[in-house]
């Protein structure tokens, strides 16, 4: 149910996602860290500011 509302694909593999999300592919992990994200998190949000999205 909530995997239908935020186009989340489901951490349960006994989950069938939805249709939508089955449109998109196989789902692949990003293998990115997570610190890099923080890391890069604050140039981030002023791109965005600054373009005004």
């Amino acid at each position: 149910l909530y995997g239908e509302i935020n186009f989340e694909f489901p951490v349960n593999p006994n989950v069938e996602p939805t249709a939508e999300l089955k449109s998109w592919g196989v789902f692949r992990e990003d293998n990115l860290p997570i610190q890099t994200i923080a890391d890069l998190s604050r140039q981030a949000q002023m791109m965005i500011d600054r373009v005004g999205w």
